[in-house]
């Protein structure tokens, strides 16, 4: 984890709409300069960013491009990341489904001597690793929000 700062230059703005005909969800992408490193950032909501602004972001560099996580305005005194209560609680619910799967899984090979019972220790194994991504995922945000004093 790492942090950059200067004044935004370049600044450019898109929204990702995605989802079904009963759902969808809205992800603000924003592409800016910092000196000369090229930065992005996305979130569930607008930030508080704008051309001429002095900001500071933490997160990662990948393939040249810095992956902002978090972001503080000395321009404005604003303060975001990237970060939704909704991804934390899916996340939640699905570790929780998935180790009590496999769990159970576990449980009804051992009670059956039928080892194909084990084949729901894949299916929940699988729900459990999407759970451990998205709080990890949350935890690397709350770190950069740390970095960041938000």
């Amino acid at each position: 984890m790492e942090t950059k700062n200067g004044l935004v230059s370049k600044f450019r703005a898109s929204i990702e709409v995605g989802g079904t005909d009963k759902s969808t969800s809205t992800t603000h992408v924003v592409n800016f300069q910092l000196g000369p490193q090229a930065v992005m950032f996305r979130s569930t909501s607008p930030p508080a960013i704008n051309d001429g602004d002095q900001v500071t972001v933490a997160g990662t560099t990948s393939k040249g491009l810095f992956e902002a996580l978090a972001y503080r305005n000395a321009s404005t005194g604003v303060t975001g990341d990237s970060n939704s209560i909704a991804a934390v609680i899916v996340g939640a619910i699905f570790l929780v489904v998935g180790a009590g799967g496999v769990l159970g899984c576990v449980i009804a090979a051992l009670r059956s001597h039928k080892p194909e019972t084990l084949l729901g220790v894949a299916f929940f194994g699988i729900f459990g690793g999407f759970g451990v991504y998205a709080l990890r995922k949350f935890a690397r945000v709350r770190q950069a929000a740390a970095l960041l004093g938000a």
